[in-house]
C-alpha cells in the first residue's frame, strides 16, 4: 500500500504541470518558477530538518552536479509544458531513464570492450529495451516537427536529459552514503537562488500578485503535496512497483490534455507514449534481476 503513495505524487505532479497551463498569460516563466522553487525549497528544508541528518556536505561539487542538472531540467519542464500539449511534454520528460539507460549501457559496452571488470556486465535486453523506448521517444516527436513546436519538443528532450544526468548524480551521491534528505536539500537552495536570480533580473511582477494568483498558489501546493507523497512512497514502498508507477504520469497528462485542454493527439503519438512505457518497465526489471544475480 505504501507504492500507492507514487500513484497520488505522480497524479500531484501532472496537475501541478495543469495549473502551470492555467497560469494567466501575463505571468511568465520567471514567476512560476520562482513561486514553486519557494514553496519547493520550505518543503525540502522542513524535511531535511525533521530528518535530523546534518547538513554538511564532504562532496560539495557532486551535489553541485546534481543540483545543477536538476534545476536546468526543471525549469526546461516549465517551459515546454506551457508551449506543447501536456501529454507530448510530459512523456517526452518522462524518457530521462531511456537516457540513464543508455548512459550506462555505453559504459558497461565500453567496460566490456576493455576487458575492464565492473560490477554490471552489458546486457543485449537493456539495449533492446533501450532501442524500444526511443522508437516511441520518435514516434512521439514526429507531429510536433511539423509545425514551430519541433523547437520546445527539442528542449523537453533536453530537460530528460538534464534530468537523466541529475538521476546519475543522485545514484552515485547515493553509494557515497550521502543521506536523501541533505540531497534534497542542496536541490530545494539550487532552485531557490536560480529562480530568485531569474525572477529577479527578467520579471516585473510583484511578490503581493505572486502570492494572490490562484494558479501560482496552486502549483505551489500541488509541489509540496507531491514531494511529501514521493517522499513517503519511495522510502517506505518496493523500488520496482514505485519506479513503474510513476509511468502513470503519461495516463493522468493524456487524460488532462484529451478532456480539460482538447488537446489534438494522433495514434501515432499514442503508440509512441506506450512504446515508451513498455521500454522503461523492461528496462527496469532486466536491471532488476541482473541485481539479484549479483547478489
Amino acid at each position: 500500500m505504501q507504492s500507492l503513495w507514487i500513484l497520488a505524487g505522480t497524479f500531484l505532479t501532472v496537475l501541478t504541470y495543469v495549473f502551470v497551463k492555467l497560469t494567466p498569460s501575463e505571468l511568465g516563466v520567471a514567476d512560476i518558477f520562482f513561486v514553486r522553487s519557494v514553496f519547493l525549497a520550505l518543503v525540502l528544508y522542513g524535511l531535511a530538518r525533521t530528518s535530523g541528518v546534518a547538513l554538511r556536505t564532504r562532496v560539495p561539487r557532486l551535489h553541485l552536479l546534481r543540483t545543477g542538472a536538476g534545476v536546468t531540467a526543471l525549469l526546461l519542464n516549465i517551459v515546454t509544458v506551457q508551449a506543447l500539449p501536456i501529454a507530448t511534454s510530459q512523456t517526452l520528460f518522462a524518457a530521462s531513464p531511456l537516457f540513464v539507460a543508455a548512459l550506462v549501457a555505453v559504459r558497461q559496452y565500453a567496460g566490456a570492450r576493455s576487458g575492464a571488470k565492473s560490477g554490471e556486465a552489458f546486457d543485449r535486453r537493456s539495449l533492446a529495451a533501450i532501442l524500444l523506448g526511443f522508437l516511441g521517444v520518435y514516434l512521439t516527436l514526429c507531429p510536433t516537427f511539423h509545425d514551430e513546436d519541433g523547437f520546445f519538443a527539442l528542449l523537453a528532450l533536453a530537460a530528460a536529459l538534464c534530468a537523466a544526468v541529475s538521476g546519475l548524480a543522485l545514484r552515485r551521491l547515493g553509494g557515497m552514503g550521502e543521506p536523501v534528505f541533505r540531497t534534497a536539500f542542496y536541490f530545494g537552495c539550487g532552485s531557490l537562488a536560480t529562480a530568485t536570480l531569474l525572477w529577479w533580473a527578467t520579471s516585473e511582477t510583484s511578490v503581493e500578485t505572486l502570492a494572490t494568483t490562484p494558479e501560482l498558489v496552486a502549483v505551489g501546493l500541488c509541489t509540496v503535496c507531491s514531494q511529501l507523497a514521493q517522499t513517503q512512497g519511495w522510502s517506505r514502498g518496493r523500488p520496482l512497483l514505485c519506479a513503474n508507477l510513476q509511468f502513470s504520469g503519461i495516463l493522468f497528462s493524456t487524460l488532462f490534455g484529451l478532456f480539460l485542454f482538447k488537446d489534438d493527439i494522433g495514434p501515432g503519438a499514442f503508440l509512441g507514449m506506450a512504446l515508451i512505457v513498455l521500454s522503461e518497465v523492461a528496462a527496469g526489471c532486466v536491471q532488476m534481476q541482473n541485481a539479484r544475480k549479483r547478489t
